[in-house]
């Protein structure tokens, strides 16, 4: 109970005390009084029963003559009278009936009211169950409660409503109600009711809680309230105001509730539930700052709801909301605008609202303050976003749902990071998700999903990274975009375990569409199924710096228009300048179809590009042409290096076009290796080759390989003055020629090693692995050049040693220095146990003798310098050219 209030000694007011104990809110209670003054005071023992301690005191002052006035407790029960301290002793000496005698209970000479039912007695030995439950019943009947006893003649009436029952009682005993401005009520009214039932707010400092000694008055206005809260911020004292469970507004008129002029820098909280009995409602606008700015060192609203939404303009300071509902049908559920400091919001549900369901702005901030929403909900708010953040500094997102709104389900706009996990934002209007000028975003574990145009659409300064999310189904057959993902970015972007799968829309159509001056990485994803009437991508990137591809899926993605065109996957990085490379590893791009173009990946590119296990077959074209895969890093781009081009176990079968239908096209700037493709059974040709350098005279090289069945050519070159070299590779089947070149230099045909090795990918060529001795050298020599490499004795039983050679400069970590021409390479390393200290390996790269009248040199790569080094050799009779070095690595032969 709060100590502000008190409790009247006056016998009449006795029985309505303990009945007000029962009900929830603060009223004004007037008692109607004869001429002759009230009656004495029974003794304060007996008066301060249900409120032992200091609060039990008596007034320091006597009450008006006139009219007496008393507001009921905070509290929303009163401790059992047989708990009082004060009352133990009188209930076990004697029975209740002579708790008071006849004189302390009745002024002489005056008539019995119904205050004195507060005398009646309780069988000795027995339990009422409740005892201000029986005091209302005796205020109603006039009569003992009846008695436990099953032969008893008397029953206790049936329970009416308690705060109907209070009102009678009160106007029995010639009580008047006084309402917000003091005028009387008729006790006989709702409005009477409603007032004895409403919330009861109270201002306590720092560090007191609601009914504390030392908290300001109990009210039964907000505006009361925030006056204290005021006046004590005024002379530097923050605290809460608490407010117990109940609908409320202002004053009862349906009047705003104004949080203003607080300028003094202290923290304010405003607790709702103060009493534990459930929700606290307001159910008028909450304005804070809307007529003079406020100046906080915090604001926090706790276990509020708001059923005509929360305003907070112009206000500095944090902004904490925790566990609030903000229900607003015709405007915002929650406006922060102009706010200078952080925001904060957790456990927040805004939905259903007419327009945002959370709206903040902190832009304002002098600090660059963040915002942080945690835990919460922003959902169905038909006109407009669910939740918007226009802020300066960082922004984090979690555990947050934003389905089924009018516009974006969530929207960011700021100067700072965003991190977003944990969310969802599906079935909205427009978009799920719109991150716009941010300077890093990370999204992980998030879901736009079924939106009406796009997914997510994601704008950084600095860089982009996705994880485990999903941007699928957005779109429809009518809609004038279907974009899964849209990422624009000055950095880098990496994606790993994404979906951008089965977006769909009336004209253009991209799963995920990215456009960055960094690098791009993504991997284990899928971007397939996405369908329109126009242009069709499963993924589209542009980037300016080297994009690597690994396990991922652009697969049966279809452009429904007759004049469509259609890519699984198109890269570009061409525009850089930084000859930057392309590398695609065990993915694949099958079975996308178009009306008239369709290619199932094609990359464009200023550097070198590898692919490894990828597959780009059966793609279709029902009235142009398909190809499986186009590689082009041609001079056509720009390009002045001689950056190569290299596909090894890859598959371009079936691809088909009504004009057209080809396995593998490719434009290199440099030299084209390839090495077990298979290119089989395209209606045209199998693979294309074209070498579209300045410089001229690139290689083309071609090793167990398959190009077999395709309609009309198998393999085709132009090698534009270059040398053709084709080793055990099978052209069979194909319907006009196995080969048709031309502008080759010299053609090479023969028989190679196609031991695939163990993992039929990277270690396909000649490799060892055996155990070392650790008494004597062990000397291991490869298969298809007898490379050997010599180890020291090493220190331990369990040693083992691993060479392997490496055939295409496209294996090699860093581009060769001017002038030096890639021949052969060796990569060793050794496996449980360390180089000695005086251990030194020697190696030795067989020379064929129509090679030995060239200059040689071996490069050791230094991965401490990022260089390559060049270690004194020498040729051997034998046509070995010989070097010696004491650590494991990559060491490279070339000629000058």
């Amino acid at each position: 109970m709060p100590a502000s209030k008190s409790v009247s000694k006056l016998i009449p007011l006795l029985t309505i005390t303990v009945l007000l104990l029962n009900l929830l809110a603060p009223v004004g209670i007037a008692f109607a009084q004869d001429a002759d003054p009230p009656p004495d005071p029974p003794p304060a023992e007996e008066v301060v029963d249900e409120e032992p301690g200091e609060d039990a005191e008596a007034p320091a002052e006597e009450p008006d003559a006139e009219e007496l006035v008393v507001e009921e407790p905070v509290e929303e029960e009163a401790p059992p009278a047989e708990e009082s301290p004060e009352q133990e002793e009188p209930v076990e000496e004697a029975p209740a009936e002579d708790a008071l005698s006849e004189d302390e209970a009745q002024p002489q000479g005056e008539e019995q009211t119904a205050d004195e039912v507060t005398t009646d007695e309780v069988p000795e030995g027995e339990s009422t169950g409740d005892d201000e439950e029986v005091a209302v019943e005796e205020l109603g009947t006039g009569e003992e409660p009846a008695s436990d006893e099953a032969g008893d003649e008397e029953t206790a009436p049936e329970e009416e409503n308690p705060v109907a029952e209070a009102v009678q009682a009160l106007d029995k005993a010639d009580a008047v109600l006084l309402d917000e401005n003091g005028e009387p009520l008729s006790m006989a009214s709702q409005e009477a009711a409603e007032a004895l039932a409403a919330p009861d707010p109270q201002f306590c400092p720092a560090g007191l809680s609601f009914g504390d000694a030392g908290c300001g008055a109990a009210h039964t206005n907000m505006a009361d309230a925030i006056a204290d809260a005021l006046a004590a911020a005024a002379s530097g004292i923050s605290g809460t105001i608490f407010v117990e469970s109940g609908n409320f507004d202002n004053s009862g008129i349906n009047d705003d509730i104004l949080v203003d002029g607080f300028t003094y820098g202290t923290s304010l909280t405003i607790q709702g539930n103060a009493n534990g009995g459930g929700t606290t409602t307001f159910t008028t606008s909450f304005l804070v700052g809307t007529n003079t700015p406020n100046i906080f060192s915090s604001l926090t609203f706790n276990d509020v709801t708001f059923d005509a939404g929360v305003v907070v303009v112009d206000n500095t300071g944090d902004l904490s909301l925790n566990n609030v509902i903000a229900n607003n049908a015709t405007g915002d559920g929650i406006v922060v605008d102009n706010h200078n400091g952080a925001v904060s919001l957790d456990h927040v549900t805004a939905s259903g609202t007419g327009d945002d369901g959370a709206e903040i702005d902190n832009t304002a901030s002098s600090t660059d303050a963040g915002v942080t929403v945690t835990n919460s909900q922003f959902n169905n708010n038909v006109n407009d976003d669910g939740l918007e953040i226009d802020s300066d500094g960082d922004v984090t997102i979690s555990n947050v749902i934003a389905n089924g709104n009018g516009e974006a389900g969530v929207q960011v706009e700021t100067l700072g990071t965003v991190s977003i996990s944990d969310t969802n934002a599906n079935f909205n209007d427009l978009i799920g998700l719109y991150v716009e000028d941010s300077e890093q975003v990370t999204l992980t574990n998030v879901d736009t999903i079924s939106n009406g145009l796009a997914g997510a659409d994601v704008s950084a300064a600095y860089g982009v990274s996705i994880f485990n999310s999903n941007f699928n189904d957005n779109g429809d057959s009518s809609s004038p975009v279907g974009l899964g993902l849209l990422i624009v970015t000055g950095g880098d972007v990496t994606l790993d375990g994404v979906s951008a799968s089965g977006n769909t829309s009336d004209s253009n159509t991209t799963g995920a569409d990215i456009l960055g001056v960094g690098s791009v990485t993504i991997s284990n994803s899928l971007f397939n199924n996405n369908v329109g009437s126009g242009d069709v991508a499963g993924l589209s990137i542009q980037a300016g710096g080297n994009i690597a591809l690994e396990s991922i899926q652009a697969n049966q993605n279809v452009g429904t228009g007759v004049g469509s065109e259609v890519q699984g996957a198109i890269l570009g990085n061409f525009f850089s300048g930084t000859n930057s490379n392309v590398l695609i590893k065990d993915s694949s791009f099958n079975g996308n179809s178009g009306g008239d173009h369709t290619v199932g990946l094609v990359v464009l590119s200023d550097g070198a590009i590898t692919l490894k296990n990828v597959s780009a077959s059966g793609n279709t074209s029902a009235n142009g042409d398909a190809i499986g895969a186009e590689l082009d890093n041609g001079a056509s781009w720009g390009s002045d290096v001689d950056a190569q081009v290299t596909v090894i176990n890859s598959q371009f079968n079936n691809n088909a076009g009504l004009t057209d239908g080809l396995g593998l096209l490719v434009y290199s700037q440099g030299t084209i290796h390839l090495w077990g493709v298979t290119a089989n059974g395209n209606n045209v040709d199998g693979v294309d080759l074209q070498i579209d350098s300045s410089n001229g005279g690139e290689d083309t090289q071609i090793y167990c390989s398959f190009m077999q069945g395709n309609g009309e050519v198998g393999i085709l070159v132009d090698g534009q003055g270059g040398d053709l070299k084709i080793q055990s590779t099978d052209t069979s089947g194909n319907g006009l020629n196995a080969l048709d070149i031309i502008n080759v230099g010299n053609t090479i045909l023969g028989q190679t090693n196609c031991d695939l090795g163990q993992d039929g990918k990277d270690n396909h060529r000649d490799s060892k692995h055996v155990p070392l001795d650790p008494n004597d050298p062990i000397t291991i020599v490869l298969d298809r050049y007898p490379h050997s490499v010599t180890f020291p004795p090493m220190n331990l039983l369990e040693c083992t040693g691993a060479v392997n050679s490496l055939f295409f400069p496209s294996e090699l970590p860093a581009e060769l220095y001017e002038g030096d021409d890639f021949l052969r390479a060796l990569k060793i390393r050794i496996e449980n146990c360390e180089i000695p200290d005086d251990g030194m390996f020697t190696i030795g790269f067989d020379i064929p003798v129509a090679e030995q009248e060239n200059e040689f040199a071996v490069l050791f790569w230094d991965s401490s310098t990022d260089s390559w080094v060049e270690i004194p050799g020498e040729l051997t009779a034998d046509g070995h050219y010989t070097v010696s070095w004491p650590t494991t690595g990559i060491f490279l032969l070339v000629t000058r």
